[in-house]
């Protein structure tokens, strides 16, 4: 994914919505390359199951908003938003 931009170089990249089906899958394939990843989601089964399936990742459950930016915010270098709108929600239960 990012092997021909870094050269070798190891990222700190955070995921929200790191315990999703797409962001977990991402999670995964940015730790199979070598990279530092932190994950946050507010699914507490989906973040207890991410860091039993990806030890080697760092997962977070909680909202930005209420928990805070992991430590060392500023130091990322690659940050993918994943989280589903909150808007959305009122969407799903009419169907």
């Amino acid at each position: 994914m990012f092997a021909h931009r870094t050269r070798g170089c190891t990222l700190r990249i955070l995921v929200t919505g790191g315990a999703g089906f797409i962001g977990s899958h991402l999670c995964e394939r940015l730790l199979e390359e070598g990279h530092e990843v932190w994950g946050v989601d507010v699914g507490e089964g989906a973040i207890r199951l991410c860091k039993e399936l990806l030890p080697q990742g760092h997962f977070m459950q909680g909202e930005l908003q209420e928990t805070g930016l992991p430590d060392g915010y500023f130091d990322y270098m690659i940050i993918f938003e994943l989280i589903m709108p909150w808007s959305m929600f009122p969407i799903q239960k009419r169907w």
